[in-house]
């Protein structure tokens, strides 16, 4: 048997018994009646119908102030709204209650109902940045107006516009990183500060600005923004390319190893040198011109710094569509003077003559404009008659120089996406490699691709033109 059941029953019976002892009628009315009412409202109350415990309470008028509780359960229904993520229904029921403030701190902590549908506003930014709708959560944000205020004047701390604005940028700036778009996400926070670099203030940046940013936040925004630049000088280490590397193991500042990188980028070099093709006979060939690429490869890591070297065979003009084709890696193996190195093939099988492993020998100029080469057997360091030796000369064309470099970085890129990495996925069309659109700021997979002889792009449905 239920127990509002057992209630009905209990009175009934004691109403009979006054009935049988007669003059109970007044006492009925005015007590006993009301009284199982009011335990009726209580177990409605305990059972979260807040509608119908409000309206039983309301009825009871100033029965043991049964209608002064009415505010104080809508307010708990409010909450409850809030806790079952029913926001629009909590806010309007916080809106409707005014200032109306809970006696006790252990019920919405004391605060204004006010203050409260404020809160719940700031519930529902939050629960948007966890869905990433970023834009969604900023434009909820720039409707609360001056809710600021109010929060602040009930004592409710880390809840100010800026702290809010810096926590959606950083949210939305992880997911940036994590599907490589890393240049998109270093500026998504470079926009809430609009200072250059902020990484590089000690202490809050708000302070510095007068921005109301918590120092939790603060520490949340410096620590990936570091780390956004650290990936992407990573990312340049991974292409040889130690200007771009600098400029960003700077601005990581001591993020890591940063500082052993960025003196190791400081110290590394890449020349490009030029000769003429020979074929198998010794016979120059006036058509077809080798380039070779010698530099610094300085692994993320912290690896120890190597030399590699890469053999382009280019016929005629250097065309990037399909530069690569012909390209041979040598990994250095051992320093035999200042200005000597031998270095081994890194290819899918070892390059071989007669069956033997082979070496290839470099000896540069002091002055490194010159560099001549030959290969030697590995086992006896033997010269190997054919070829025995090839002049190279360094190209002194910059445009050149800088063209055959984006060559070999091409080709790189199209390694590195093939093993997985998402900064570098729009080199390859392989399907399994996920390409996220182009767009500035998109989140979503690219559908569409775009290519021209030099470059591949891909477009969600959303920003796809038809181009």
């Amino acid at each position: 048997m239920g127990t509002g059941k057992k209630i009905v029953l209990s009175v009934i019976t004691i109403l009979l018994l006054i009935a049988l002892l007669g003059g109970g009628g007044y006492l009925a009315v005015t007590w006993l009646i009301p009284t199982m009412h009011y335990r009726q409202a209580e177990q409605l109350l305990q059972e979260e119908k807040y509608d119908e415990a409000a309206a039983a309470f309301l009825e009871l008028g100033e029965f043991q102030g049964a209608a002064e509780r009415v505010p104080l359960i809508l307010y708990q229904k409010a909450l409850h709204l809030r806790d079952e993520k029913q926001y629009e229904e909590a806010i309007l029921q916080f809106e409707e209650l005014g200032d109306f403030t809970p006696g006790s701190a252990r019920i919405g902590n004391g605060l204004p109902a006010a203050v409260q549908a404020d809160e719940t506003r700031l519930e529902v930014i939050r629960s948007e940045i966890e869905a990433e709708h970023y834009d969604e959560a900023l434009e909820l944000l720039d409707q609360l107006g001056d809710y600021m205020s109010r929060l602040t004047s009930a004592g409710t701390p880390g809840s100010t516009t800026d702290d809010l604005r810096t926590q959606i940028a950083v949210a939305r700036a992880k997911r940036l990183v994590t599907i490589g778009k890393l240049e998109d996400g270093a500026e998504k926070l470079l926009a809430v500060t609009k200072v250059e670099e902020p990484v590089r203030i000690l202490g809050n940046i708000g302070l510095e600005l007068g921005l109301e940013i918590s120092d939790r936040t603060w520490q949340d925004y410096r620590e990936l923004l570091q780390e956004i630049r650290y990936r992407q000088a990573g990312s340049a280490l991974l292409l040889s390319d130690f200007d771009t590397a600098e400029k960003y193991l700077e601005m990581a500042g001591d993020y890591e190893n940063a500082e052993e990188l960025l003196a190791n980028a400081k110290q590394a070099f890449d020349l490009v040198y030029m000769a003429h093709y020979a074929d198998g006979s010794g016979n120059i060939s006036p058509i077809a011109t080798s380039y070779l690429w010698i530099h610094s490869r300085i692994s993320p890591n912290g690896d120890p710094v190597s030399i590699v070297m890469e053999e382009d065979f280019s016929t005629s003009d250097v065309d990037l569509r399909f530069f690569g084709a012909g390209t041979k890696i040598y990994s250095q193996r051992r320093q035999e003077g200042e200005y000597i190195f031998t270095f081994a093939y890194e290819g899918s099988e070892m390059e071989s003559e007669q069956d033997r492993e082979t070496h290839l020998v470099a000896a540069f100029s002091p002055d490194y404009t010159l560099i001549n080469t030959k290969k030697i057997f590995a086992d006896t360091a033997e010269d190997i008659e054919f070829p025995s030796s090839r002049n190279w000369k360094i190209v002194t064309d910059e445009e050149l120089a800088d063209t055959v470099r984006d060559g070999f970085r091409k080709r790189r890129e199209l390694d590195l996406a093939r093993s997985g990495y998402l900064a570098f996925a729009d080199a390859t069309d392989d399907p399994a490699i996920a390409h996220y659109c182009c767009e500035k700021d998109c989140l979503n997979v690219g559908t569409h691709c775009v290519s021209d002889a030099t470059s591949r792009r891909y477009y969600c449905d959303e920003h796809y033109t038809g181009e």
